[in-house]
């Protein structure tokens, strides 16, 4: 007896059991051994790594250049006004000094202080009026000191009498704080 190859099939007309989930399995090929695939061989991994990349690399490069030339900038900007700042403050100390400069020679230059005859005749309260006068008119000096070449004080006109020989002396020798300096 042959059989021909449709004769194992069942047939629509037979009326056997099947069963589906045995037939699933005849027909399904022997499990394979599937190992743990890496994470770095998921094209779906791979795609959203690229995709990260592609939008954050840009945007640090980018801010990394931005905060470079802005701190460059800044540093610039910061550098130059403290420049300018020094540079004035200089201008205006040596006007200062300038203006202090001047008012020494016209004190010096007064005839009461530079003329012996004058000084001769001139009394020693008419002396203190003209620097009293002087300071008041100037408003830059609270006190006026006349001393000779060795300190000692020949003169003194201003509101405060606070200054003694000693701290004459002192300067003459060099001392660098003679007094409390006022800054305005």
């Amino acid at each position: 007896m042959t059989t021909t190859p449709f004769e194992s099939v069942p047939s629509i007309n037979d009326k056997k059991d099947i069963n589906l989930d045995t037939l699933s399995q005849e027909n399904q090929a022997p499990p394979l051994e599937t190992a743990k695939r890496s994470i770095w061989s998921s094209i779906r991994f791979k795609a959203a790594l690229l995709a990260l990349a592609i939008g954050i690399v840009p945007v640090i490069a980018i801010g990394g250049v931005a905060y470079y030339f802005a701190n460059q900038s800044i540093t610039q900007k910061v550098a130059s006004e403290q420049q300018f700042k020094t540079i004035e403050l200089a201008d205006k100390l040596n006007l200062f000094m300038f203006e202090r400069f001047g008012d020494i020679q016209v004190l010096a230059n007064l005839p009461f202080l530079n003329d012996p005859k004058i000084q001769a005749i001139t009394t020693l309260q008419d002396k203190k009026i003209t620097l009293d006068k002087y300071a008041e008119t100037y408003a830059v000096y609270d006190n006026i000191v006349v001393a000779d070449l060795n300190g000692n004080v020949i003169l003194e006109a201003g509101k405060e009498k606070t200054i003694s020989n000693t701290c004459l002396s002192r300067l003459l020798q060099g001392c660098q704080k003679v007094a409390n300096l006022r800054y305005w």
